[in-house]
């Protein structure tokens, strides 16, 4: 990534992203699967160093796309997308809170398994609903 206007954006983007959660770099980066230093290297306004891989796995952490990373507009603008960023886990069943902290623990590996898993049950559950209905 060259542009130093898009490396701002995404350096901001990382930080903000990540202090919302209250993670330091190295809690994202095991998250992520990266190095510390990776994270920090994309944090880094000035760094010319930016690979769409390491960006992959960062956005997966965060539940978004990496265009959601990169695009050009400035902070996120709806509230849609800034609540989607966030999300705001207090809202959330204890259950679903306690789910959301054991997800966050695992390995990329193991959470793209278990987000196929839970998008075939979700699948399996709407095809059974039209079923019945």
């Amino acid at each position: 990534m060259k542009n130093p206007c898009s490396r701002r954006i995404v350096a901001k983007r990382i930080k903000a992203l990540r202090a919302s959660r209250g993670w330091s770099q190295l809690d994202l980066a095991k998250r992520a699967g990266v190095s510390q230093k990776t994270v920090s290297n994309l944090e880094d306004e000035e760094s010319h160093s930016c690979q769409l891989d390491k960006l992959e796995m960062i956005a997966n952490v965060f539940g978004i796309a990496v265009w959601e990373l990169i695009k050009p507009d400035g902070d996120l603008t709806s509230k849609e997308e800034r609540a989607a960023v966030q999300e705001p886990r207090e809202q959330l069943s204890n259950e679903a809170q306690e789910f959301a902290r054991a997800f966050d623990t695992l390995p990329p590996d193991q959470r793209a398994a278990l987000k196929a898993a839970s998008q075939a049950f979700v699948d399996s559950s709407k095809k059974q609903k039209r079923k019945v209905g």
